[in-house]
């Protein structure tokens, strides 16, 4: 919804996410672009600590007039943006979910707090629309991912996506991270888009795990599911849905 822009550049991205999406000027191109969909993502750049998703709202209003499922990744909005988008039928909020302060100063450059994030969450979860948060493994502490864990399973959150930190460094014990989340989390877990040349370790071990859902797993995890007496099935979409 922004282009390839964004004001925040947080270090370990810095816009690449944004250079694979779709740029619609407009709603009418946001409606042709996505008219036909069965379900879709809307993202962008934050700016301001948002992403500026309202000037899409005549789009956005016509294709879930269309049928179209809609998740939204805004940014850290607040009760009034969260009114709007149940005005919207928005289906889905996905949520960075990040406890770390001293992160999110110097990492996402953020203009917002752990306790803004906290209090997104929990309006979120009192609210009509689903939410899904996404935490990050790789960039804080390991103990800092884990409380991110344990705050989402207080909550009650039904659906839960990991994703890891691409870059040259490996990653600390990434399977120990999954054993915790699975120990730990009751609901509906998932492996996300980002996780780099780390995949080949921790698709295999998702699997062995029981997460629920993987992103364009890996040749090695699916042979592990099939011997395991897993049902696979094939989704084109966000892992969050449905």
């Amino acid at each position: 919804m922004t282009g390839h822009s964004c004001s925040q550049m947080c270090e370990h991205c810095m816009g690449r996410s944004l250079k694979g999406m779709l740029t619609p000027k407009n709603d009418e191109e946001l409606y042709e672009m996505l008219k036909n969909e069965r379900e879709v993502l809307l993202s962008g750049g934050n700016f301001g600590g948002k992403v500026p998703w309202a000037r899409f709202e005549n789009g956005i209003n016509a294709l879930k007039k269309s049928g179209v499922k809609i998740a939204i990744h805004p940014g850290v909005i607040d009760a009034r943006d969260i009114e709007k988008l149940e005005s919207l039928r928005i289906d889905q909020v996905l949520v960075d979910f990040i406890l770390d302060d001293g992160v999110l100063k110097s990492n996402y450059h953020a203009p917002y707090t752990s306790r803004d994030i906290k209090k997104m969450v929990e309006l979120l979860l009192e609210s009509r629309i689903e939410v899904v948060p996404h935490v990050l493994y790789g960039l804080e502490r390991t103990e800092e991912n884990k409380e991110e864990i344990r705050v989402l399973s207080d909550y009650g959150v039904k659906k839960l996506v990991l994703i890891f930190l691409v870059s040259d460094k490996k990653l600390e014990k990434p399977e120990n991270f999954l054993e915790f989340a699975r120990k730990n989390f009751e609901g509906v877990l998932a492996i996300g888009c980002m996780r780099g040349k780390e995949r080949e370790k921790i698709d295999p071990k998702a699997v062995e795990l029981g997460f629920e859902r993987i992103v364009l797993p890996t040749s090695k995890a699916v042979k592990l599911a099939e011997s395991m007496g897993y049902e696979i099935e094939l989704r084109e979409g966000c892992c969050s849905f449905p």
